[in-house]
């Protein structure tokens, strides 16, 4: 019996989130490095509420709470508000996190991949150099983090294009 292919709709749709953004990049570099630094500070802030939130929702329910959820809320919402009102900082600050988001994805990805020998060789090969090449622009951009500033909406539009191919790949392949 055959078994029914299944599409990975979760994983087709972020994969198309990922090339769009990609495309977007390449499009309008200067535009997309500002809407960078503001979704970055926006989401700065809004994560920090909610460490904060989670913070005194564990001490209600605990008696105790972790400190440094409060202390890493209270920072995120001051690196927000600094990215929304200083957009040169964020830009500089946003190269080097950039730089550590990608190096921790490619090396997440390579630690990740080992299972695909067995189920295909190609597929393997494929997330292999993929993640190497996400590897060497993270180290690229974190040694000189003002290229990183000046180059980052092509590298970035670089970086989601390739994990957006690895998404789609990943959902129209069901292992």
């Amino acid at each position: 019996m055959k078994e029914k292919r299944v599409i990975g709709w979760l994983e087709l749709i972020i994969g198309v989130i990922f090339l769009i953004s990609a495309f977007v990049s390449f499009a309008n570099p200067t535009s997309a490095l500002k809407t960078f630094v503001i979704l970055f500070g926006i989401t700065a802030i809004m994560k920090g509420i909610g460490s904060i939130v989670g913070y005194f929702r564990i001490k209600h329910l605990s008696g105790m709470g972790i400190v440094l959820a409060l202390v890493t809320g209270v920072l995120d919402i001051l690196i927000g508000v600094l990215f929304l009102t200083n957009l040169a900082s964020g830009v500089f600050t946003l190269g080097i996190l950039f730089a550590l988001w990608i190096l921790l994805d490619s090396v997440t990805g390579l630690s990740n991949i080992g299972f695909l020998k067995d189920i295909s060789t190609g597929m393997y090969w494929l997330y292999l150099v993929l993640n190497i090449l996400s590897l060497i622009m993270g180290v690229l951009l974190l040694f000189n983090p003002i290229v990183a500033a000046l180059t980052m909406s092509m590298i970035v539009g670089i970086y989601f294009l390739i994990f957006g191919v690895q998404f789609i790949i990943y959902a129209l392949y069901k292992f």
